[in-house]
């Protein structure tokens, strides 16, 4: 223990001989550090952490692809009607689609993404909402059924500047 002591003694005296080279390893120690912290925080919330949804750890994505041709291609509703139709046991079968599109709200024009989903997709995961209803059923998927927006809590509070309407039950 008592090296450890003089060793530690013998490295300020060297870094206060020496305070460019002081500078130095403290500016690169904090960049390796900051680099190393951003790095983990972006794999930690990509790929360690568990999705907040229902059974997250059986959730499984696939898709598509043509021999030869592009490897992220969109399988078509009727393609995914027809793996629905086949599903067994607790296989549930879910669609979404991501698009970008621009909202015009309160006189300004903002790039949003969003998904169109299957009927079926809020109730597979788990969610619930904050306000109001999701969308349930095949009665959404049929041709010429109503367009249902829902809208995520952040986007609300961005857009309207308020936090989401609590309704309470009438007696």
């Amino acid at each position: 223990m008592g090296t450890l002591f003089q060793d530690i003694r013998y490295g300020v005296r060297m870094l206060l001989k020496n305070p460019s080279m002081t500078i130095v390893a403290t500016l690169t120690l904090a960049l390796g550090i900051g680099a190393n912290t951003t790095i983990f925080s972006a794999l930690n919330g990509l790929l360690l952490r568990p999705l907040p949804v229902a059974n997250a750890d059986r959730l499984v994505v696939f898709g598509g692809q043509r021999e030869g041709g592009d490897p992220f291609i969109h399988l078509s509703y009727p393609d995914f009607r027809m793996c629905g139709r086949r599903q067994t046991g607790s296989l549930i079968v879910l669609a979404y689609r991501l698009n970008l599109a621009g909202l015009d709200y309160d006189n300004r024009t903002e790039p949003v993404i969003f998904s169109y989903v299957s009927g079926n997709y809020f109730q597979a995961l788990g969610l619930k909402p904050a306000q109001g209803r999701l969308i349930y059923g095949e009665e959404t998927e049929k041709l010429g059924a109503e367009h249902v927006v829902v809208l995520g809590y952040s986007y609300w509070k961005k857009t309207f500047h308020t936090p989401i309407p609590v309704l309470s039950a009438s007696k």
